[in-house]
């Protein structure tokens, strides 16, 4: 079991909600990442922003100190408390000009020069002309800090020649999205209501920077085309805005509505949705306008939230627009009404357009979730302060949303389109002898009984259909029929292997009902009439995990024998095979490589043979060497693979090997007892949750699947079978450890 352990902190000083901002919606979602994906090794706290002109927010207990924007004191007893508290190891500022107090936010050198903390600082706003006293402002405060993050190339050019900042010393982190599975806005627009609307929008607290009018002016003339056009504004004036001017935009606009005489093709929301509610919102849309009229504009956290979603976007080109929209969307012109009346025109009249650009928008952004971006944070926070870590971090919970998803009454489908199953490629008993595995460990350990019961039996029929006269079948189309031509072309030794694997651990498993574990035996046993003589060494391994599995439960010296025969064949190929510097049982290493370090180290522990215990570590000693790069997991890629005597292939990196080598790594820690290999376990689990070669994480939160695989540039964002059960298969391994 982990050892209780003493939390770190991390500060972030900005707005916080319930104040009604940008900002302060950024530092509640980063800190809520930050809190998700590393606590307890680190906890979030908040320094936050008062505005004396507003009353006093009741704020969570997550904030711990207040400062009013205009009062120099609280700047100066806030600094001195956080460097009176050895758990906050580093101070995060989130930086606007207006919420600091001061001439353009010049109250903040009030805090810089009593902290003593590390200090990273993320400019929401870099303007590349700024008057001279918000550069006199700026200036200290960049000079101050340890590091910069910004959110766009473009922002840290301006900072490398305006204002004569050390390149070394920024980062670009994208602004951060909220997760969603992929989905038309069909399916929304039956939720809202608006069925047969063509929908677009443009969301965000109002202000008159929006260039909302623009937009309104252009919908007359549309709605000639389109009869069925709604446009939704979404979004409360902006507090600051309400405060000096009131709702005097709001009215313009309206009345712009009322005389134009578009009533029923705008609809305001004037109010501060909560992120759900605003997804939703979003998810209805077929095109977002992001029509603002402010050319130094650097991000927009609402462009970002919609191209997240995965919808088309229009947009001004400020910044980050022109950085970030590609093939994604449409560029117009500033305060441009011809420009952004063609370009919406020419997407409304271009089903299939919308669809490729709303998908390679939710494409480009997956790095961009607020966990991808936390990763980002980290790494930059971790330069200022070396000290902070993150070893001892909660795991996601257990979750079958997705299995069960992928799976209808005849089995569980090999592939999928993102998160949805695609039927079309049938289904596998590879998959199929995996799931089984997985569903029986849920069952046994009294998670979601019910679903994983019925998962059980699914799979368990499944495997009992692929039983044919000589031996099980492993391709069955979608028709549940088995396809000839791929099972005539591939070997199905592995799929036999892994059949046997499955069925002998079920049969032992003893949480489950005793008439399914009598239907695997019986399943197996009629395989076995058969014989089992595997030529070759990947399924000689896995028929051996499943003989352990028999041997736990009952031993035998019928089992131990079988054991001792297939691992003395597995040794004999080491031999043939290694040298002095290939310690492998083949002439080339591909995939569920650790599973046949992992029997041998099995029949070391029934025989007690040091030859299996010693062959084991040094063929699993060598993987290791290959496939830990820089402090990361990097398995072999299926791109190519490994020959002996060449150079290993780095690309595309599968989850199946990864849950490999943490179960290998897992049954030599606990043989061993040597911390190294925890370690190392502990690190190769972590591929999935961005501790990889593009630092993203592959376990999608909240579909419950797993990413297909990591490529050279990209993750794979498609959920099958295999990448699913094999994330699940690890995270049940490391149950043990949290």
């Amino acid at each position: 079991m982990r050892r209780s352990i003493k939390s770190s902190k991390v500060l972030f000083l900005g707005t916080y909600p319930p104040r009604r901002c940008g900002i302060a919606a950024f530092t509640y979602d980063l800190a809520q990442a930050f809190d998700t994906v590393f606590a307890p090794a680190i906890k979030t706290v908040i320094a936050a922003m008062n505005y004396s002109a507003f009353k006093r927010p009741k704020y969570s207990s997550r904030v711990v100190f207040e400062i009013d924007q205009d009062k120099a004191e609280d700047y100066k007893i806030a600094a001195k408390k956080i460097n009176a508290d050895p758990k906050i190891k580093l101070v995060s500022i989130q930086h606007e000009f207006g919420i600091f107090g001061g001439e353009f936010g010049s109250n903040l050198k009030y805090f810089l020069d009593e902290l003593r903390k590390p200090t990273a600082m993320t400019l929401h706003t870099v303007l590349p002309d700024p008057k001279p006293a918000m550069e006199a402002s700026l200036k200290p405060l960049l000079e101050r800090v340890s590091y910069l993050v910004v959110m766009s190339k473009n922002s840290k050019e301006i900072l490398i020649s305006r204002y004569s900042v050390n390149p070394r010393k920024i980062f670009i982190i994208d602004h951060g999205i909220h997760p969603v599975e992929f989905e038309t806005s069909e399916k929304f627009k039956k939720m809202l209501h608006m069925q047969k609307r063509q929908v677009i929008s443009t969301f965000g607290l109002l202000n008159s920077g929006k260039g909302i009018e623009y937009v309104l002016d252009v919908i007359p003339e549309l709605i000639r085309k389109f009869p069925n056009l709604l446009y939704l504004v979404i979004g409360a004036t902006h507090p600051l805005v309400l405060q000096n001017e009131g709702e005097k935009y709001r009215d313009f606009l309206q009345k712009k509505v009322n005389k134009l005489k578009i009533q029923k093709h705008v609809r305001f929301y004037n109010s501060y949705l909560k992120i759900g509610r605003l997804l939703k919102l979003l998810q209805t849309t077929d095109i977002y306008i992001a029509s603002s009229i402010n050319a130094d504009q650097a991000v927009s956290g609402t462009l970002s939230y919609a191209m997240g979603i995965g919808r088309p976007v229009i947009s001004t080109p400020f910044a980050q627009a022109r950085e970030d929209i590609g093939k994604s969307g449409l560029l117009v012109d500033f305060r441009d009404q011809g420009s952004l009346k063609k370009a919406i025109e020419r997407l409304l009249g271009n089903i299939e357009l919308m669809e490729i650009m709303g998908k390679k928008a939710y494409f480009n952004t997956r790095h961009m979730t607020w966990h991808n971006v936390a990763l980002s944070y980290l790494k930059v926070f971790m330069k200022c302060a070396p000290g902070l870590s993150v070893d001892n971090r909660h795991l996601p919970k257990l979750n079958l949303k997705h299995l069960i998803k992928l799976t209808d009454q005849f089995g569980i489908f090999q592939f999928a389109d993102l998160s949805h199953k695609n039927p079309d490629f049938g289904y596998t008993l590879d998959d199929n002898t995996r799931a089984l595995v997985i569903a029986a460990q849920y069952y046994a350990a009294g998670i979601k009984k019910k679903s994983a019961l019925r998962l059980i039996k699914i799979y368990l029929s499944f495997i009992a259909n692929a039983l044919k006269s000589d031996g099980f079948l492993n391709y069955f189309n979608k028709n549940c029929e088995p396809d000839k031509a791929a099972n005539a072309k591939d070997s199905m030794e592995d799929a036999n292997a892994r059949a046997l694997w499955a069925l002998m651990q079920l049969s032992v498993m003893r949480a489950v009902p005793a008439y399914l574990k009598r239907k695997a035996r019986k399943i197996f046993e009629r395989r076995l009439k058969n014989g089992a003589n595997f030529q070759y060494s990947r399924p000689k391994a896995f028929y051996i995990k499943g003989l352990f599995a028999l041997y736990q439960s009952r031993p035998s010296q019928n089992l131990q024998e079988k054991i001792r025969i297939l691992a003395d064949e597995l040794v004999k190929n080491y031999i043939a095979h290694s040298n002095s510097s290939w310690h492998w049982f083949d002439n080339i290493i591909t995939y569920s490589n650790s599973t046949l370090c992992e029997s041998l180290l099995s029949a070391f522990q029934v025989t007690g043979k040091e030859e299996y215990f010693h062959v084991g570590k040094k063929a699993l000693d060598f993987l290791i060497s290959h496939s830990f790069v820089n402090g990361i997991y990097m398995p072999v890629g299926q791109s190519g693979w490994f020959e002996k005597g060449g150079k290993r292939k780095f690309f595309d990196q599968q989850p199946e090997d990864v849950a490999a080598i943490v179960e290998a790594l897992k049954k030599i820690y606990l043989i061993t007892q040597d911390e190294e290999y925890k370690k190392l376990m502990t690190k190769a689990f972590y591929w999935y949750l961005g501790e990889n070669y593009l630092g993203q994480y592959l376990y999608d939160q909240i579909s419950g699947g797993c990413y297909d695989g990591l490529g050279k540039t990209h993750v794979n964002l498609n959920q099958g079978a295999e990448s699913t059960v094999s994330y699940i298969a690890a995270r049940i391994a490391m149950s043990d450890f949290i």
